[in-house]
């Protein structure tokens, strides 16, 4: 991109005051999905908000130490004060402020600012940044990488769901999906959890990104939104099923075609293999759409 020098020749501060205008660079996306999954604050909601949204962050971080190995030292390192937004003294990588505004709108490429300047940040923006890594961190075939689900909608009701599908999407897809199985797990949460707005599936690697779009125009058919939730079961009993659900599931997104789920049905009725949470899912199914 072209060079942007402030007028004052001086170094770029992007802080709390001024974030509404750098959330395209890749470094504070990260941190507006904390925020938005930590407290469903905006980041340029958070300067109004401040002590509430640290004291809401800082119980998450807490309670996210207790559930990890790293425990204590997480919450240690990325502790939230008032303090740690006042300062401009974190400078900023060209890795760090590469641009993904453009691949938003559907392009393919990335964009990193080339200029002389030197971008500083506050303490607590890169504490947010860095809880990203935490958070959002899974495997996805033989990849390790950052995945979140980006819903477009601000109205309260969705961010809730917002907070949900990304708490569940992590915890689901540690299991190593591939790329087929974790985007119909996203889909299948999307449908459960924020039925209106835009989503996308989201994945950073490093300076890579890249978005998914999700389809929510299924969600209107009920018959597709009771298999999302079987193919949620079926993933948190780590079935060995899910690669193959998640294709016919698939089909029947892109086609409207119902058969093939009714063909995961008669495949699944027919097995004498399956387990014991694989049946459960099975006949909770059946019951359902029955």
């Amino acid at each position: 991109m072209p060079s942007r020098r402030s007028k004052a020749g001086q170094d770029i501060c992007i802080s709390l005051e001024n974030i509404d205008r750098y959330l395209h660079l890749i470094f504070f996306y990260k941190a507006n999905m904390v925020a938005r999954v930590t407290s469903q604050y905006y980041l340029p909601e958070i300067r109004n908000n401040l002590e509430d949204f640290i004291s809401v962050f800082n119980s998450y971080i807490k309670g996210m130490g207790k559930r990890k190995r790293e425990g204590r030292k997480t919450a240690d390192e990325l502790t939230l004060s008032r303090e740690d937004f006042e300062k401009c003294d974190v400078r900023l990588s060209s890795k760090e402020i590469v641009e993904v505004k453009e691949y938003l709108k559907s392009s393919k490429y990335l964009y990193a600012f080339k200029t002389s300047e030197t971008y500083r940040t506050v303490e607590g923006l890169r504490k947010l940044a860095a809880a990203a890594d935490r958070l959002f961190r899974i495997k996805i075939g033989d990849s390790f990488l950052l995945a979140m689900i980006d819903v477009g909608s601000r109205d309260i009701s969705s961010r809730q769901g917002v907070k949900l599908v990304n708490e569940e999407f992590t915890s689901l897809a540690s299991g190593e999906l591939s790329y087929t199985a974790a985007y119909v797990l996203a889909a299948s949460l999307v449908a459960r959890h924020v039925p209106r707005g835009r989503a996308q599936l989201v994945l950073i690697r490093g300076s890579y990104f890249t978005s998914v779009p999700i389809d929510v125009s299924w969600m209107q058919n009920r018959l597709i939104m009771k298999f999302a939730g079987f193919y949620i079961n079926l993933v948190k009993s780590r079935s060995d099923l899910v690669d193959s659900v998640a294709s016919a599931l698939l089909a029947a997104l892109h086609t409207g075609e119902v058969a093939y789920l009714y063909e995961i049905v008669r495949n699944m009725a027919q097995t004498k293999r399956l387990n014991d949470s694989e049946r459960r899912a099975l006949q909770s199914l059946l019951v359902d759409i029955s």
